[in-house]
């Protein structure tokens, strides 16, 4: 009866048309690039430092996509593609298939100027004209970098956001060694896409950056520098443009955060249903422009946690209005602690953190604090229960 009672929540939320939250990862140091040899294109093991963004949660659905591109359509984005509903797809929320760079590019343009953001793409390097329509193969020279409007990560962030940040604990696959618990591959998706978020999320609580669809990134595919590098966005030029996670129709390496795969991109060429994305946002400038974005939370908040019950994994969703100090501890039924899942400076926006429990069948307390780092008086404290069934 557990089984069947946790397989129905599932199937709920799977019906659920799912918000398009953001993870934030915050700054830091890793090795990027791979020395094995199951690692396609793989680049030279270097150190990168990058600063903090924002990611997508999940891959962007066609119902978000569709949601954005009416918006555009009556806003100087005439020519964005309508895109599909996944691949051969099961069930609702499935990632957008369909759609070629250009189109993501204009659509990260579109979402931005719809929220309230300052668009991040444009025509030359004058950044004068914001890319809206046609086809334009753009340079690093063309992008707002310190704008937190959305664009593709670059490839360097999304090898990051998927080793799970600073909470990496080196897995193989985006938050697991084994592949069938956080990727949708041949193996196991039955040669379609999948709703976004029903494999387990990595150490941020991203979901689907192994398996589901390839994802691209902003940068050329070209070599790396083995040398140590800040925000790096790749070579000056190129003809592919690079991809990242694997998909479900292959059951090969590409699913490891490592693999490197790349493919051209051209006027009127849309992949049949194997590549998608995510979006990003710089963190710490222009907040808002003076408006509310839909993806900045009015007040704070907490989420049950989900899935719940649940085992081994949780993912706890809350929402912070304002730049905050945040901690987030775990209480067994005596009231002693478990486990300390934050305590840090966090950005204002939908965070998210994962709980990997190792601890016994049981009833478990999480309860959050955080207080407004501009104004201290503004504090929060909330407390749910949740339960782990093994």
């Amino acid at each position: 009866m557990k089984i069947i009672f946790v397989c129905m929540l599932c199937s709920i939320f799977a019906s659920l048309s799912l918000s398009q939250e953001m993870v934030q990862v915050a700054a830091g140091t890793f090795q990027m690039g791979s020395t094995d040899s199951l690692d396609n294109g793989a680049i030279p093991l270097h150190s990168v430092t990058l600063g903090s963004f924002n990611i997508d949660e999940y891959e962007v659905t066609y119902e978000k996509w569709t949601e954005v591109y009416n918006w555009g359509l009556t806003h100087g984005y005439a020519d964005l593609a309508a895109g599909t509903n996944g691949f051969n797809h099961s069930g609702t929320n499935n990632p957008i298939t369909g759609v070629n760079w250009y189109d993501i590019a204009k659509w990260c343009n579109a979402r931005s100027e719809k929220n309230g953001f300052p668009p991040v793409y444009y025509t030359s390097s004058a950044l004068d004209t914001v890319y809206r329509t046609g086809d334009i193969d753009l340079a690093a020279n063309a992008v707002k970098w310190n704008v937190n409007g959305y664009r593709l990560p670059t490839e360097a962030e999304w090898e990051f956001a998927a080793r799970g940040g600073n909470n990496s604990l080196g897995y193989i696959y985006s938050g697991s060694n084994t592949k069938g618990d956080v990727a949708w591959y041949a193996a196991n998706s039955d040669f379609g896409t999948h709703t976004v978020g029903t494999k387990a999320a990595n150490e941020l609580g991203i979901y689907d950056m192994s398996g589901n669809i390839y994802e691209w990134c902003f940068d050329w595919y070209g070599a790396y520098s083995s040398e140590s590098q800040t925000d790096p966005k790749g070579p000056a030029i190129g003809s592919n443009r690079v991809m990242r996670g694997g998909s479900f129709y292959y059951d090969d390496g590409s699913q490891r955060v490592t693999y490197r795969g790349d493919d051209f991109v051209m006027s009127n060429y849309r992949s049949y249903g194997t590549y998608g994305f995510r979006c990003v946002q710089t963190i710490g400038t222009g907040v808002g422009i003076g408006k509310v974005s839909r993806d900045i939370p009015l007040d704070f908040s907490l989420s049950q946690n989900y899935p719940d019950p649940f085992n081994p994994s949780t993912t706890i969703r809350y929402a912070l209005p304002a730049r905050s100090l945040v901690r987030i501890v775990i209480y067994n039924l005596l009231g002693q602690v478990v486990k300390v899942l934050t305590d840090a400076e966090q950005q204002p926006g939908y965070q998210s953190v994962v709980w990997n429990a190792n601890a016994a069948s049981g009833m478990y307390f999480y309860r959050i604090e955080a207080s407004s780092i501009d104004n201290p008086n503004n504090r929060f404290v909330e407390t749910k229960k949740m339960l782990l069934l093994k």
